[in-house]
C-alpha cells in the first residue's frame, strides 16, 4: 500500500496558510498523523522527492530518535544532502520571472501550465513556501541515520549537483547507493520509469522479508 503526504497549508489539504509554519512545526504534525495511523510493526520505507527528500529524512530521524521502528530504507531524490549547504541561489525570494524560469529549467512542467495566471495564483504561493523551507534549511546536531539510504538524481538536475546528492553519503550508517536517471530536476518519461522500477524491486525484496544491508558503495 502507498500513501501520499501532503504537508498543511498546500492546495487541497486544509486552510493553514504554508508560510505559517515551520519544517519542525509541520514534522510534529507529521510524526503524530504517522504514529497514530500507521499500522505497526509493519515494515515500511519512505520516499521523497526535493522538500519530501529532507521531510522523510527528518521524519525517520525522528522516529528514530522516540525508540519507534524506522523505515526498511530511505530513497530521496531531487534534494542535496541534508549536511549539505545551499551552493546556489535561493529560489523561493525570486521575482515572479526569474522564478518561473527557474522552475522551466527543472523540467517536467508544461509551459502552459506555468504561462496559466490561475496556476499562478493558486500553486505559486506554496511552491515558494516549499522552495523557502529548503533553501533556508540547515542542519543540526546528528544527522546519522541507520538506515540504507538511496539516493536520486535527473542527469540534467540544474540545482542539484553529483556532489550534493553523493552528501547524502555523510547521513547513512547503514548502507548506500546513489544512481542518475534521465530527466532534469523532474525526471523524464525514461527517468521517471527507471526510477519506478527500482523502487519496486526494492520494495519487493521488502515484501519477501530479504531486504538486506548493502555493502556501502536512491529514490
Amino acid at each position: 500500500m502507498i500513501r501520499a503526504i501532503q504537508l498543511p497549508g498546500r492546495p487541497g489539504s486544509g486552510e493553514l496558510p504554508p508560510e505559517a509554519a515551520t519544517l519542525d512545526e509541520l514534522l510534529a504534525e507529521l510524526l503524530a498523523c504517522f504514529v497514530d495511523q500507521f499500522p505497526r510493526p509493519r515494515r515500511f520505507a519512505f520516499y521523497g522527492h526535493s522538500l519530501g527528500a529532507l521531510v522523510a529524512f527528518k521524519l525517520a530521524q525522528a522516529l528514530a530518535e522516540r525508540g519507534d521502528p524506522t523505515p526498511a530504507f530511505l530513497a530521496v531524490s531531487g534534494r542535496r544532502g541534508p549536511t549539505s549547504p545551499l551552493r546556489g541561489k535561493k529560489l523561493w525570494d525570486l521575482e515572479q520571472g526569474p522564478l518561473l524560469d527557474a522552475l522551466r529549467s527543472m523540467g517536467g512542467m508544461p509551459p502552459l501550465l506555468l504561462e496559466s495566471p490561475k496556476w499562478r495564483q493558486v500553486f505559486l504561493p506554496s511552491m515558494r513556501a516549499d522552495l523557502r523551507l529548503s533553501d533556508e534549511y540547515r542542519h543540526t546536531g546528528n544527522a546519522l541515520i541507520d538506515v540504507p539510504v538511496l539516493a536520486f538524481r535527473g542527469a540534467g538536475d540544474p540545482i542539484v549537483q553529483p556532489e550534493e546528492l553523493e552528501a547524502w553519503r555523510n547521513i547513512a550508517q547503514g548502507s548506500f547507493e546513489r544512481h542518475e536517471f534521465p530527466g532534469n530536476h523532474f525526471f523524464s518519461a525514461e527517468g521517471t520509469q527507471a526510477l519506478q522500477r527500482r523502487l519496486q524491486s526494492e520494495m519487493a525484496l521488502l515484501l519477501r522479508g530479504n531486504a538486506t544491508q548493502r555493502a556501502a558503495t536512491c529514490t
